[in-house]
C-alpha cells in the first residue's frame, strides 16, 4: 500500500487493515469500463467509502467505486486516453480523474469543462498523494 494512501486512511479514521476483497468489484468496474485498472485505483475499491468520505468532507461530489465513469470530453477535453473520474467539485466547475493508461500509480489530473478553455493539469503525482491531500484538506474544513 502506498504510504500516502495509508496516511489518508488514518486521517479518515479507516483501519488500513480493514480493506475488503476487491476482486469481484474490480472485475465489475473493469468490465464496465473495458480497461484494466491501475493497482492504486484497485486500492480505492478495497475501501469503498473513502471517496464518498472525502467528497463529503470537502463538499464535493463523488461516489467511486459505486459510480464509475470515464471522461467523455465534457471535462478534460485536451487529454487523450481514458481518464477515470474520481471526484467532482460541488458546482460542477472541475473534475479530478486518474488516467488508466499511465501505469499502476498514475497521477491525478484536474480538469475544467470543455467550454471553460482551461488546460487539464496534474493535481497530484499519484493516486495516494491525491487521496492524502483531499483527506487532509477535508480534516481542516
Amino acid at each position: 500500500m502506498d504510504r500516502q494512501f495509508r496516511r489518508a486512511l488514518e486521517l479518515l479514521g479507516v483501519d488500513p487493515e480493514a480493506g475488503v476483497d476487491q476482486l469481484e468489484a474490480t472485475q465489475k468496474v473493469e468490465a464496465k469500463l473495458r480497461w484494466k485498472l491501475p493497482a492504486s485505483v484497485v486500492e480505492l475499491i478495497r475501501y469503498p467509502g473513502v471517496m464518498a468520505a472525502i467528497a463529503k468532507a470537502n463538499d464535493f461530489n463523488g461516489d467511486f467505486p459505486r459510480s464509475v465513469s470515464l471522461a467523455d470530453g465534457s471535462y478534460m477535453p485536451d487529454v487523450e486516453g481514458p481518464v477515470l473520474w474520481l471526484l467532482w467539485e460541488n458546482q460542477g466547475v472541475v473534475v479530478w480523474g486518474a488516467p488508466l493508461d499511465k501505469g499502476d500509480n498514475p497521477p491525478v489530473l484536474v480538469g475544467w469543462g470543455a467550454s471553460d478553455g482551461m488546460p487539464t493539469v496534474e493535481f497530484a503525482p499519484t493516486v495516494g498523494d491525491f487521496v492524502h491531500a483531499m483527506a487532509f484538506d477535508g480534516e481542516r474544513i
